[in-house]
């Protein structure tokens, strides 16, 4: 029995240090995303993306989508695969991080004039405006605000998601020669 004590008093001291560091030693990971908001993509009505110089509206029409602005592409039939691809990344919209809980100036961040003004409606009249500002000076992400509260964001939406109509106009397939 003499020659168990050490290992069992070894198992013991294992046994405590890796409990310790369970409950103790626990830390957020900084990579850890956060909820900003989140909406059943079903129950979008509407969303908007504007850089301040083009701007893009498109409304659901029963179970299509058309776009409503801008005004010469009005009344148009909506890319579905492309409207689902655009609410994916938005309708359940998760930050980098989140910075402070109002912005004390808005041209600090670069939300004065903002890059990209992503706006969603839904059937119950819920408006989200999330607002995309200048880089951040490390870590590849943006400025977000949305409410009062600052964010950052992946640089990425800024890229991918752009106020470009022909993105969002249904293709019309061209006919086979017979």
């Amino acid at each position: 029995m003499k020659r168990f004590v050490p290992t069992i008093v070894a198992f013991v001291l294992f046994a405590s240090l890796l409990l310790y560091t369970q409950f103790f030693e626990k830390k957020e990971s900084p990579l850890q995303e956060v909820p900003v908001y989140s909406f059943n993509e079903k129950t979008i009505d509407e969303f908007s993306l504007s850089d301040g110089e083009r701007k893009v509206v498109i409304k659901k029409d029963g179970i299509d989508w058309k776009l409503v602005e801008p005004e010469e592409r009005a009344e148009r039939a909506a890319d579905p695969e492309q409207v689902q691809w655009f609410l994916r990344d938005f309708a359940s919209f998760k930050a980098r991080a989140k910075l402070a809980d109002s912005v004390d100036s808005l041209e600090k961040y670069g939300l004065d004039h903002p890059s990209l003004i992503v706006t969603l409606k839904t059937e119950k009249g819920e408006v989200k405006e999330l607002r995309f500002g200048a880089k951040t000076p490390v870590g590849g992400n943006l400025y977000m605000k949305e409410g009062e509260t600052l964010y950052t964001a992946p640089v990425y939406l800024l890229q991918i998601h752009q106020p470009d109509v022909l993105r969002f106009v249904k293709k019309i397939p061209e006919s086979q020669p017979q």
